[in-house]
């Protein structure tokens, strides 16, 4: 009898372990899983749906649609591996930059998106010129500048997509007249 208690707990213990570790092992899973769900998996900003979640709660704030210049042909000289090591520093860029309340995230490609909070066209207007020197200054080896655009919320439009819209479009008046500049109206 002493023998078949001893037997079934030693049973029981290893069940026990099992099941903690396999547990375990689903907890860092629905973590990873969660991760890719919300973030770019190679730039780790926002994904672009988690940007636009996030940004539904906001209040006032500037949407800057960023597109880097000449990333295709510093892709195509250099190879993909340096144009990921590009992306990924661009985005540490972005980071460091950009501070608290701020959203930033990766729509694809060479596109970025940021949220500045409490912003209006007189102040964004002197972030700009430092966000662009500091990109030109980094990228020079790589001739990487970038072209902005920038709509504001709710000034702009009180409609998300709107101003997502608005802001594209500047972005894309930069970047078939000058590139390495912005447009905020």
């Amino acid at each position: 009898m002493l023998n078949e208690q001893t037997l079934l707990l030693n049973v029981i213990e290893i069940i026990t372990s099992k099941y903690n570790e396999i547990l375990e092992e689903n907890k860092f899973l629905v973590k990873k899983l969660k991760e890719k769900a919300l973030y770019d998996t190679l730039t780790h900003l926002l994904n672009r749906d988690e940007f636009f979640n996030r940004l539904k709660t906001k209040k006032n704030f500037c949407l800057l649609f960023i597109d880097l210049d000449n990333f295709k042909e510093a892709n195509d000289t250099y190879g993909h591996e340096i144009g990921d090591k590009i992306l990924i520093e661009f985005a540490n860029l972005l980071k460091n930059f950009f501070k608290g309340k701020d959203l930033i995230g990766r729509i694809g490609g060479d596109e970025f998106i940021v949220a500045v909070m409490d912003c209006n066209k007189n102040n964004i207007k002197s972030i700009l010129k430092n966000l662009l020197l500091e990109i030109k200054n980094h990228f020079k080896s790589y001739n990487i500048t970038a072209s902005i655009g920038a709509g504001f919320y709710p000034d702009d439009n009180k409609n998300i997509e709107t101003i997502i819209k608005i802001a594209d479009e500047r972005m894309y008046k930069v970047k078939k007249s000058t590139k390495n500049g912005f447009c905020i109206e």
